[in-house]
């Protein structure tokens, strides 16, 4: 039996462009479908840095008409490229501009070291282990070594977590600095064991910085259990977040201290890998 969730992937940060257009040789106009492709692009980049529009509000700020919106939505949507909240008919991008980047991933990250260090994770103690890259308000899933046995957690390439409800997303916001001030109403409440105010949530944070690693304890899954730690770049930024995941009376069996070192230690590595100094 797999414990098995694919998650909707609502944020993705995507680089800024001039929306302004570009200048064209001799006056001459770019060919009709290389405009709807610019228009598609457009759309993409600005529902990355402004999430949760509607139609209509997208429509102002793009100065599209509506028909010509619509259609460039559907046309991404079937591409799993964006996707619409029906309760608030907002418009999010979606897991398929992650799954189109993950060539990028392979280039930026050392694939081969870090598919080996998860893989000593997932047969030390027989879970799932994962690697995550940072997005808005959650953590999508780059790299997966499942676990053999019967009992298991899988989470799909191009999946996400929320940052707040899940070891992998509170990794880089632990090390990032202090979360938002947000009502606890705009943070999900997945289950009863879900940290949604500010107060818990840094107090947590503050209890993850000092362990260097964070704790998912059935916050995001009722029955599920996960450690992560925060993977840093040459810089001292985060890059990614990388731990464990399983059934949480699998998971409990191990101390939590014990799992939490060695994700802690795995990711060190991997940050040592790409050139980070300061590990301490």
């Amino acid at each position: 039996m797999a414990l098995a969730q694919e998650f909707v992937v609502n944020n993705v940060g995507l680089g800024s462009r001039n929306r302004g257009g570009r200048p064209r040789k001799n006056g001459q106009s770019e060919p009709a479908g290389l405009k709807a492709l610019d228009r598609g692009l457009d759309v993409l980049e600005f529902l990355g840095e402004n999430p949760g529009l509607c139609l209509s509000d997208l429509s102002d700020k793009l100065d599209l008409p509506l028909a010509t919106l619509h259609r460039v939505l559907m046309t991404l949507q079937h591409r799993d490229f964006v996707s619409c909240d029906v309760q608030t008919m907002g418009w999010y991008v979606s897991s398929g501009v992650f799954r189109a980047g993950l060539p990028f991933v392979e280039q930026t990250l050392p694939v081969k070291s870090t598919a080996i260090a998860l893989a000593k994770l997932r047969d030390r103690f027989d879970a799932t282990a994962v690697l995550a890259l940072p997005g808005a308000d959650a953590a999508f899933v780059a790299q997966v070594e499942e676990a053999r046995g019967p009992l298991r957690v899988s989470l799909p390439l191009g999946s996400s977590v929320p940052c707040h409800a899940s070891a992998f997303g509170k990794a880089w916001t632990v090390a990032e600095g202090p979360y938002e001030d947000r009502a606890e109403r705009d943070r999900e409440n997945y289950t009863p064991h879900t940290i949604r105010s500010d107060g818990k949530l840094r107090a947590d944070a503050i209890m993850s910085a000092e362990r260097g690693y964070t704790i998912d304890a059935e916050e995001h899954f009722l029955g599920v259990q996960a450690v992560a730690a925060p993977v840093y770049g040459p810089w001292g930024d985060v890059v990614a977040s990388m731990g464990l995941i399983g059934p949480v009376h699998h998971l409990s069996a191990v101390p939590v201290a014990i799992l939490g070192a060695a994700v802690r230690d795995a990711a060190r590595h991997i940050s040592a890998a790409l050139g980070h100094q300061n590990l301490e």
